[in-house]
């Protein structure tokens, strides 16, 4: 990574606009809704535990509203985390409802959808998306990733859910989170809050995510 792309990460706090990517395409830097809607990528550092090796940071899309019409109500409430399947990475929940990824011109994803309406999205791109990392952040923010492959339930329970919390608290100066998590990201939350009982998670909503496997699993 070059020297101006250490010094935007330095000067951000971990994030970097989309302006900052010259060689990113042009229409991948634009907003959407008329401008209502701006994105920015974030770089949580994972800590490293004695014995392990290295991690380059996790990738997180920040998605929110420049709106002044939004209520001060909702712009008061805490950071709102979207944790995505297993297998799938964090795009799954930029999906509209004609099947199109990516797109700020529509408020019919989810993360769209909560952003328009007032809340601090951030959707994590957890550390077993080979695709994401290498395609996009090793190409356009060119921040280097040291890919660890694929990753235990336990793995991403001890490092990807503190790194995240613990980045997103820090970036917004928020005392507490929401999270969002459909199957396992919801599972994950779960197992978090099983044994940081008071972690400083606000509110929880899971879609699809079992409390317990009986013997049809």
């Amino acid at each position: 990574m070059d020297a101006a792309r250490v010094q935007a990460l330095r000067r951000h706090g971990g994030r970097i606009h989309p302006h900052e990517y010259p060689r990113l395409p042009k229409d991948l830097r634009t907003t959407g809704l008329r401008h209502l809607l701006e994105w920015e990528d974030h770089f949580a550092p994972v800590p490293v535990r004695e014995g392990q090796s290295e991690l380059g940071p996790l990738f997180i899309k920040r998605i929110y509203s420049t709106a002044h019409q939004v209520p001060s109500e909702r712009r008061q409430l805490p950071p709102l985390v979207l944790f995505p399947p297993y297998g799938c990475n964090g795009n799954f929940y930029r999906v509209d409802s004609h099947g199109n990824v990516l797109s700020l011109d529509t408020d019919d994803s989810m993360a769209n959808f909560f952003a328009v309406r007032g809340r601090d999205v951030y959707i994590v791109h957890p550390s077993y998306c080979e695709r994401v990392y290498k395609n996009y952040v090793e190409r356009f923010p060119e921040v280097p990733c040291l890919f660890p492959g694929r990753a235990s339930f336990e793995t991403l329970l001890a490092r990807d859910v503190p790194a995240v919390i613990d980045y997103v608290r820090k970036s917004t100066g928020a005392d507490q989170v929401d999270w969002l998590g459909m199957s396992m990201g919801g599972l994950l939350m779960y197992a978090y809050l099983a044994t940081h009982p008071d972690a400083p998670v606000r509110r929880v909503v899971t879609i699809g995510s079992p409390i317990e496997f009986g013997d049809e699993f």
